[in-house]
């Protein structure tokens, strides 16, 4: 693609429909997982035209949802009862599809499951450190943020490119600062196998790549995207940027992998506006009561009242209002008052309270409670119904590992892609690297309580199972046992990296020692490793260990007499 066909672009910035369509994927997942919520008329002051946007408003992509699909008018339905219902709407389908996202996140997160080495110091420094979006490392940065993106925005990309600008970097730092971006399908302009444009994030520049060159254009003073100096001649043969992907369909884009819950997930949104609608106007009991005429003014309202003869009152009266019923022409029978009937009318009920049939109100709560768990079976979700098979509850453990292996596996290419670039970013020569990283894929997806982990470990010493194996389960069923307790968590890292007893049994130790692995001053350090730490528990506390890193504490005990 040429620069003037790039401007060209730039400038009309209009959306085939084919990237509208996966626009539409992106709008129709994230009203969900961000918890969307409609805009509605003020409805204290109707003479106000002005809209009320409540907390979780975003924008009118999708207030376009709401009032054209999801909560749109009925024919028969009055404009104040539609923006009452739009006023009530809550993001309850966001909690099942955060639930979802949190328990692949932990599945395929877990400790010693994820293993990255890089060969060079200086990059793997470099990705280890948090010098990424939100402060992130390289592996946190998928788990707590692209993870995310890969459900809501199959269309998106991740792009690599370096930090700033060649003329921004600070003496052209070497090796050079790289970034890892998420684009959205809303800010992709074009996009084919040898060109991709999209607007950056805060939208004040638009990018231009290519299979050799990353071009930066920005707005001048009247407003025109003018083209600036290059930002980086890459010359990979290939764009570093890759779409976030899911579920391929046959017009050329990505469904999303929870696509087959989004239906459902809608059809929730409009029958529990239903619900909601009916019990306001149908399962509130009202009262009847008959009308008692007042006996002061019988019935008229008014009574006479005598006044001064004059032309306007001839006779010497005049009317005035009943100071009984205050012209109502019926008393009050509130059950605080009294009031007097006719012996022959004693045995009439006077107040009646009448409560309606609810049949209906339960019929659409017990339909949406179906809705809502089958929202749950479409996002593989385990059940907790107690009631529930055995079989049933082995069908759903297998359906939501396939589903988590298929996020993993693609979690890995968009990784694999991304070390690739990032690699061949800080070599001199990109073109001739390969290689330069080892990344390993998780192997397994269930997860384990503590008593399974320390079956597992009791197991492995039984079994002789080499002790950096035994480490690993250890350091999982510490991570589970005191799973948010900082300091007996950073306390066993201390041990595993002091203590060369760390993991062995006392026969174990007994035969290493024979064997000349261990000496008596290696136990007897275990001893005074652990009463060191005892010892700054006692003279600094507890939030002393909580407030240092496990580096820090190292040193400490090293020096500690």
């Amino acid at each position: 693609m040429n620069i003037s066909k790039v401007q060209e672009i730039i400038k009309n910035q209009s959306v085939p429909s084919s990237y509208q369509q996966a626009r539409d994927v992106y709008y129709a997942i994230t009203l969900h997982t961000k918890g969307a919520r409609p805009a509605f008329k003020d409805l204290s002051n109707r003479s106000n035209n002005g809209k009320i946007y409540p907390p979780g408003y975003i924008d009118d992509n999708y207030q376009n949802l709401f009032e054209k699909f999801l909560l749109s008018r009925h024919p028969r339905e009055e404009e104040v009862t539609r923006d009452w219902r739009y006023s009530q709407y809550k993001p309850l389908t966001k909690s099942a599809f955060q639930r979802l996202i949190n328990v692949v996140r932990g599945l395929i997160y877990q400790d010693t499951k994820h293993t990255l080495k890089i060969d060079d110091k200086e990059n793997s420094d470099y990705l280890e450190g948090n010098n990424f979006l939100e402060k992130n490392n390289f592996l946190s940065l998928f788990k707590n943020i692209f993870l995310q993106t890969l459900f809501e925005d199959p269309n998106g990309y991740l792009v690599v490119i370096p930090s700033k600008h060649k003329n921004e970097l600070q003496n052209n730092t070497n090796p050079l600062e790289v970034s890892f971006n998420y684009v959205s399908i809303t800010k992709i302009l074009h996009q084919d196998d040898k060109d991709l444009i999209f607007k950056s994030n805060d939208d004040k520049h638009i990018f231009w790549i290519n299979e050799k060159d990353i071009i930066r254009f920005r707005k001048n003073e009247k407003s025109e995207w003018t083209k600036e100096d290059g930002y980086f001649h890459h010359d990979f043969g290939y764009i570093p940027a890759i779409r976030l992907g899911g579920i391929f369909a046959n017009n050329g884009f990505y469904k999303s992998f929870v696509d087959d819950a989004i239906p459902i997930a809608d059809e929730f949104i409009s029958s529990y506006s239903s619900e909601q609608l009916i019990d306001k106007e149908a399962s509130h009991p009202y009262i009847q009561q008959a009308t008692v005429e007042c006996p002061t003014c019988n019935g008229i309202g008014s009574t006479q009242a005598d006044v001064e003869i004059c032309d306007l009152y001839p006779n010497g009266v005049k009317q005035v209002e009943c100071k009984t019923c205050h012209g109502k022409k019926q008393i009050s029978i509130n059950p605080a008052e009294r009031y007097e009937v006719p012996v022959e009318e004693m045995d009439k009920q006077m107040v009646k309270i009448i409560n309606p049939d609810v049949g209906i109100n339960q019929y659409h709560r017990n339909k949406n409670k179906d809705i809502f768990n089958s929202i749950l079976d479409a996002l593989n979700l385990l059940k907790v119904d107690e009631a529930q098979s055995g079989l049933a509850k082995t069908i759903d453990r297998d359906n939501l590992y396939q589903f988590t292996s298929s996020v993993s596996d693609r979690l890995f290419e968009l990784k694999d892609f991304c070390l690739k670039c990032f690699i061949s970013y800080r070599s001199p020569d990109s073109k001739k690297v390969k290689g330069g990283y080892t990344l390993q894929k998780p192997y397994k997806f269930e997860t384990q309580n503590a008593q399974e982990l320390l079956d597992e470990l009791s197991t492995a010493q039984s079994n002789g199972t080499p002790i950096h194996v035994r480490k690993y389960l250890i350091n999982e069923f510490v991570n589970k046992r005191y799973k948010g307790n900082d300091v007996d968590l950073k306390i066993n890292q201390i041990y595993a990296n002091l203590d060369k007893t760390f993991g062995l049994t006392l026969d174990e130790i007994k035969l290493s020692k024979e064997l000349g692995l261990i000496t008596d001053d290696n136990i007897t350090e275990s001893i005074r490793i652990k009463n060191k730490i005892n010892s700054i528990i006692i003279d600094k506390s507890k939030d002393y260990i909580r407030t240092k890193s496990v580096e820090e504490l190292i040193k400490e005990i090293n020096i500690i007499d």
